[in-house]
């Protein structure tokens, strides 16, 4: 009688438990490999909802459904930031190189805005890191400019040195956070 009553208590709490597991399962999720190969090394991804449509694979001049530029070419687009020197907010060759691929992506996708985020490492004071940020996010918009995007499609922000990318405390950490990211608007 006792342990017959001890089963039924099990069944009794363990079935409604298995039941809620079950109605609670985590939606399938890309790797990390899916959503970084657009080349970029920060996983960051578009931030629009993908079921507003199927974008487009095709890379650069893809149309898009709506307002989501979605492909490789998009995925490159925000995940490949523009890094900088230590103290500096000059475009070196690499930056002019990853500069000519953005400005050819906003030609293709004449609907797309732009923020630009400028950020710094850790050393400095608060207030000369916002600064350093900003001329880095309006040294990115003049190129774009000169690159013939217009201006009233970018918008810039300084993050200074509050969302580092890398929390390391070493120059490999710090260049990772010397940077202009992107974010499709």
């Amino acid at each position: 009688m006792k342990r017959r009553l001890m089963m039924v208590l099990a069944l009794v709490l363990i079935v409604p438990g298995l039941l809620m597991t079950a109605a609670c399962s985590k939606k399938a999720v890309k790797s990390d490999a899916a959503l970084t190969q657009g080349g970029g090394d920060t996983g960051r991804t578009i931030g629009k909802d993908p079921k507003k449509g199927t974008g487009s694979d095709s890379g650069i001049g893809g149309t898009g459904t709506g307002d989501t530029m979605r492909g490789a070419a998009a995925d490159r687009f925000v995940n490949e930031d523009v890094t900088f020197a230590y103290d500096s907010s000059a475009l070196d060759a690499r930056a002019q190189e990853i500069l000519k691929f953005k400005a050819e992506f906003l030609r293709s996708n004449a609907n797309a805005a732009v923020t630009i985020e400028g950020h710094c490492d850790e050393r400095g004071t608060s207030e000369y890191n916002m600064a350093l940020g900003q001329k880095r996010a309006d040294s990115v918009k003049k190129f774009l400019i000169n690159s013939g995007i217009s201006g009233s499609r970018m918008n810039t922000v300084s993050f200074g040195k509050e969302r580092a990318l890398d929390p390391g405390h070493n120059e490999a950490a710090w260049s990772k956070n010397r940077r202009a990211h992107f974010v499709l608007q």
